[in-house]
């Protein structure tokens, strides 16, 4: 199977052309019903942990929320069956820098894809970077195989050259659709370099 996040792995991408006005996609309406927020946003939300004054790497340019893919997926779509890892790979690997919508909060849609994008900064950036990519989810079941997992693990070397990494996932078919608290880390090492929560909501 695949998301785009069909879950993923950071891959350096590079900018994108800007798209044409008659080509830019239209925002996801975010707006709870009634027009009230009914999800305050908490305070983790807008924060990560920092890196300590003698770390040589920083993470800069720190964007979040709903990508506005223009890459359309269908509800009914049959993919073949593979671990959620391998589907992670997927979401990454988009060369086009897609718009973000800032939410913490995710409608629980197919189709939808949310996360991360960052930059890396310092003396340590100027070399390849290895990471640990973590998503904590509220559990997921594949209905193919049975497989549950509440954990994905990606390894990634980032390339000093790219001009943003992108962490993502998104909602391929139904089963992968787990409302609740849905945990982004990137690692570097044991260093924490990255926490974002979202929040799957219906």
């Amino acid at each position: 199977m695949r998301f785009a996040v069909s879950l993923l792995m950071l891959i350096p991408l590079l900018a994108a052309p800007a798209l044409q006005a008659e080509d830019a996609p239209r925002p996801l309406d975010l707006t709870p019903p009634g027009g009230k927020n009914l999800y305050p946003e908490l305070p983790e939300l807008k924060t990560y942990q920092p890196l300590s004054a003698q770390d040589d790497i920083e993470v800069i340019n720190l964007e979040y929320g709903v990508f506005q893919n223009r890459v359309t997926l269908e509800a009914n779509a049959t993919l073949p069956a593979s671990d959620l890892e391998e589907q992670a790979l997927s979401a990454q690997s988009y060369q086009e820098r897609e718009p973000i919508t800032e939410t913490a909060f995710i409608p629980a849609k197919v189709g939808v894809k949310f996360g991360l994008r960052y930059k890396l900064a310092g003396p340590g950036a100027r070399r390849p970077v290895n990471v640990k990519l973590l998503f904590l989810t509220p559990g997921l079941r594949n209905p193919q195989t049975g497989k549950h997992m509440d954990k994905i693990e990606i390894s990634q070397e980032l390339n000093p050259r790219s001009r943003y990494h992108v962490m993502a996932f998104q909602f391929a078919e139904a089963w992968e659709i787990s409302p609740g608290a849905w945990h982004f880390y990137v690692f570097e090492g044991d260093r924490e370099l990255i926490h974002k929560t979202f929040t799957v909501v219906k």
